[in-house]
């Protein structure tokens, strides 16, 4: 049983590390393709070529207390807080063709949710 849940979780992490590499090329999605892409359902196709930039490094945080994280590092970046509940974050940086995405998720995180937060890190803010 541990080995199955260990090959599991390998072959999640073989498949994230794919899709980040293929995401990291191509770029992601438009508004609505992309919500559905990185949001509710993987399997979701998406205008690959409607990304707000192709390339962009990317800082992966994990951390235990997700919530005052995400609200410190918004606050941080002048942007006020979260005020509800989050399941990770991303936030952005464009200035002087820096291209930096910073995503923020628990130390225990599933792949929908950081390929999400990667999704911000190309198309930027898709949330309705």
């Amino acid at each position: 049983m541990t080995f199955l849940y260990f090959s599991r979780n390998i072959v999640n992490i073989i498949l994230l590390g794919m899709v980040l590499v293929l995401t990291m090329t191509i770029g992601v999605a438009s508004a609505s393709s992309a919500s559905n892409a990185f949001m509710d359902n993987s399997d979701v196709p998406f205008d690959a070529t409607a990304a707000k930039v192709d390339k962009t490094t990317i800082t992966w945080r994990k951390v235990d207390n997700l919530q005052a994280e995400c609200e410190k590092e918004s606050k941080r970046r002048g942007l006020g807080g979260f005020g509800y509940g989050v399941e990770a974050c991303a936030f952005w940086d464009k200035s002087f063709g820096a291209n930096q995405c910073t995503i923020i998720t628990k130390k225990r995180t599933t792949p929908r949710v950081a390929m999400h937060e990667v999704g911000h890190c190309f198309y930027f803010s898709y949330h309705n």
